[in-house]
């Protein structure tokens, strides 16, 4: 007869060769998956929705936009690494000058009448206090001609071939990152979940040193053993090695591609008190439009400040002014 004790034995005993069982087959279900789908993605979630989208994706190509060897290039290494790196100059997209002088009398403006952090855009309201940004509404009612670059036909060129669809710009946003509030929103590490494919773009409009906060990640091949998609600073060491951490410290007009849904990231604030400096930079947000949504989060992010009836109201009339084969490619919330 087996006591209480012995059942209890026999009880965990089943349980953790359940656990073993279980971690197993998730481990080789995705191992599976890369070879099928020749998908080197290290977010582990949704494999099934995941599958599902690389479908349509291979459905998709033909309705993609042409890209030039450069920009395929770009692409090849947003899927590899995560991320590329260049700069406004290097990449010679039209509109670029135009871009630069809207956006520099952007900050300038932001500086001084939007001193106070918007703490109403969305929930995560400890981070929104170190950071400033204009209202949508400003932008469409003062510097619409703003939105031409992100809507440029090269970079969602890059977006489409990296989303595997026809994708559009669902936010753009210009940003003073203040150094503080480590630990909140951003700042902690993370996978970005609103759909299976998402870029952004960074441009940086003020230098990026160590004294600032900055962009890092941990490459694309070296997320692919750790299984958690949200964590603060301090337990980062105990996931990877150190030297697997990326800081992108770069000058002004730095151009930044990133697959945030590929790679762990996140806002990083300098650690030490002296001569701590704001960081500029602009985010231009690109999905998928072409696929379904998959991922109930899918175009929820920019929803809290491109979603007011007057931004909608804005975006449908720059909308109307731009070329028919564009247009599209501007996504407004609800509409």
């Amino acid at each position: 007869m087996v006591s209480i004790f012995g059942f209890s034995n026999i009880k965990k005993n089943i349980f953790d060769c359940l656990g073993i069982f279980k971690r197993n087959l998730t481990f080789y279900s995705h191992k599976l998956y890369r070879v099928l789908f020749f998908d080197n993605c290290p977010n582990w979630q949704y494999l099934f929705q995941r599958s599902v989208y690389r479908m349509k994706e291979w459905q998709n190509r033909k309705n993609l936009f042409k890209i030039t060897l450069s920009d395929k290039k770009i692409v090849k290494s947003i899927l590899n690494e995560g991320v590329f790196v260049s700069s406004l100059n290097e990449l010679g997209f039209d509109n670029t000058e135009k871009f630069k002088e809207l956006a520099n009398k952007l900050f300038d403006e932001t500086a001084v009448f939007f001193k106070d952090p918007p703490t109403h855009l969305g929930g995560w309201f400890e981070a929104e206090k170190f950071t400033l940004r204009p209202p949508i509404e400003y932008i469409l009612e003062k510097y619409p001609d703003i939105f031409q670059f992100a809507l440029n036909p090269r970079l969602l060129s890059i977006a489409q071939h990296y989303i595997g669809a026809p994708s559009a710009l669902i936010d753009i946003d210009f940003k003073i990152d203040i150094p503080g509030g480590n630990d909140t929103g951003s700042k902690v590490w993370h996978y970005d979940k609103m759909d299976y494919k998402i870029l952004k773009i960074f441009v940086y409009f003020s230098e990026v040193t160590s004294s600032s906060p900055a962009f890092e990640y941990i490459p694309a091949k070296k997320c692919w053993n750790i299984k958690l998609d949200y964590f603060k600073e301090s337990t980062v060491y105990g996931l990877t090695d150190k030297q697997n951490i990326v800081r992108v410290e770069a000058p002004s007009e730095s151009v930044l591609f990133i697959g945030v849904d590929r790679i762990l990231h996140h806002l990083s604030i300098p650690t030490h008190n002296e001569n701590k400096s704001t960081r500029k930079a602009v985010v231009c947000h690109y999905v998928s439009t072409e696929i379904p949504d998959q991922c109930r989060y899918c175009r929820n992010g920019a929803a809290g400040r491109w979603g007011t009836e007057k931004a909608k109201k804005l975006l449908k009339s720059f909308k109307d002014t731009l070329p028919e084969q564009t247009r599209k490619y501007l996504y407004i919330h609800d509409s």
